[in-house]
Formats: structure tokens, C-alpha cells, sequence
């Protein structure tokens, strides 16, 4: 997905706008607070994950 397209995707889905579900990456989540989140599954643990990440 070209990065305009993420960007779209992603600001609809706070405004709640047609989004229910997203899939993505766990540094699409880092630091982000967004209220209509009522549910974070995680699929995998990444393979190696350290503080610096955040």
C-alpha cells in the first residue's frame, strides 16, 4: 500500500468513518491513543522486540 493510501486508511479509521477493523504493524500503535479502539489483538510477538523500539 503506497504510503498516501496508508496515510488515508489510517485517518478515516480514527475519524471512524467506514473502519471497524485494521490490520497493521506494531509500530502503526506506538504512542497512539485513539478512543474508538476497544480492542488491540496481537497475532504474533514480533521475533525480537527491545526498548529502543519504543
Amino acid at each position: 500500500v503506497r504510503t498516501i493510501n496508508k496515510n488515508i486508511i489510517f485517518k478515516d479509521f480514527i475519524e471512524d468513518i467506514d473502519y471497524r477493523i485494521i490490520c497493521a504493524t506494531v509500530a502503526l500503535g506506538i504512542g497512539m491513543d485513539i478512543p474508538n479502539v476497544n480492542r488491540v489483538v496481537q497475532f504474533r510477538l514480533p521475533k525480537k522486540l527491545s526498548f529502543t523500539d519504543f
